[in-house]
Formats: C-alpha cells, structure tokens, sequence
C-alpha cells in the first residue's frame, strides 16, 4: 500500500467523521429545540396559570371576576380597572406566547389554545370594547389573529 492508498483511506475517514459529527449536532439542535419549546409552553402556561390563581384566590379579583360573568352592565368603574387589568394580563400572555409561536419557540398546540382562548374572551361584547381601547397594547401575531377572526380593527394605533 503506498502514499497515496493510504491518503485515499485517510479521506474516507475523515468524511465518515464529519458526517457523523453533523448528523450529532443535528441531534442536539432537535433536543436543544424541544426544550426550548417545552420551556416556552411552560412559561406561557405559569403566566395564565399566576392570572388563575389570583382570581380563584377569592377577595375583590374574584368579585369583580364573577359580577363581570353574571352581569357585566352592573359593573362599576373600580370593577372595570380590575376587569380591564385581568384582561391585559391574559393578553399580555396570549401576545407573548403568539411571538413565540411565530419565531418557533411555542408548539402549535399551545398557540391553538391560545386561539381558543381569545376567541372565548371575545364571545363577551365587554371585552370587544375593551379590545377597541387597548389593541394597542398588544404586538402583530394577535393583533393580525383578532382582526382576522372578529372583523376588528387593529391597525389603528394611538
């Protein structure tokens, strides 16, 4: 076997070694990004989750909470602070974990209940007016989905 036979299998190797090493790093970028995505819907989730325990905590969230699901004309202007802030933290959420979704780090199940989720808040006209006062608050991937779904618009910034 001369120089050359020798170089030749030198060759073959190192090819074998690269096409290993990427099909390893390919390996860790999918785990690398199953984590992240996992971390993301939990952290979407703790928020909503922060949002729901302060309400369920009983006290003047819960009050308002439960006169704005039986009657939210007989709410009072202090009821509608705390029932616009309850909305701008579930959004807040929503608009966040949609960014996520959007840059590909929140699976699509997760930015699919975040659908749902909204289109549930907008089954209120309560929160459809307040949509109209605070769209601005809020970034493209839900404006553009509230928009879309409701016919409202969200292009009008203040």
């Amino acid at each position: 076997m001369d120089i050359m036979e020798l170089g030749a299998i030198g060759e073959l190797i190192g090819g074998a070694a690269v096409i290993a090493s990427l099909l390893y790093v390919g390996m860790q970028i999918r785990q690398n990004t199953s984590a992240v995505r996992a971390s993301s819907a939990q952290g979407f989730g703790d928020s909503i989750n922060v949002l729901q325990l302060q309400i369920s905590s009983g006290g003047e969230t819960a009050r308002v909470w439960q006169l704005f699901l039986d009657d939210p004309e007989a709410l009072t202007p202090k009821d509608r602070l705390v029932a616009d802030f309850i909305a701008l933290s579930a959004f807040q959420a929503y608009d966040t974990g949609l960014l996520q979704a959007k840059l590909g780090s929140l699976d699509d199940d997760t930015r699919d209940m975040i659908y749902r989720r909204v289109r549930g808040w907008f089954e209120y006209d309560y929160f459809r007016d307040w949509w109209t006062r605070n769209h601005w608050e809020f970034g493209e991937p839900l404006m553009t989905f509230v928009e879309a779904e409701f016919g409202l618009d969200s292009r009008t910034r203040r």
